[in-house]
């Protein structure tokens, strides 16, 4: 089998959609069998378009969300629209390479009072 493109990656290993425009989960070893290569072939190729775990991770971008909107459009059956929003999501991604995602706690600081709920405010239950 011929090396896949970098979109074919990336829609594999971080979308979760096959080339047919379906779901399905893979992990780096189910890539790497899908294509009959060795997983430190599949992590190389990954590594070299930048689609590698750690690049992902470190990208200003949103993958998890994409891939759950990924795996909904593919549930629906619309192959071409999940493909379509792939490429879209592959695009979107590789324009966000080289901004660092900065992590914060600032979402945690933006609670009232009220949505929070003190250990004395947890009813006990006690033994009769």
């Amino acid at each position: 089998m011929e090396r896949p493109d970098d979109f074919t990656l990336f829609a594999e290993y971080h979308l979760g959609i096959l080339s047919d425009g379906t779901a399905k989960f893979q992990n780096v070893g189910d890539i790497a069998r899908l294509h009959h290569a060795s997983v430190q072939e599949v992590q190389a190729w990954l590594a070299e378009h930048q689609i590698d775990p750690t690049t992902a991770d470190d990208t200003d971008y949103d993958l998890p969300g994409q891939h759950a909107e990924a795996q909904v459009l593919a549930m629906l059956g619309d192959a071409a629209a999940t493909l379509e929003f792939a490429r879209q999501v592959y695009a979107e991604y590789r324009a966000r390479l080289g901004h660092k995602r900065i992590r914060t706690f600032e979402d945690d600081d933006d609670k009232t009072v009220s949505d929070k709920v003190e250990i004395s405010d947890v009813p006990t239950h006690r033994k009769r």
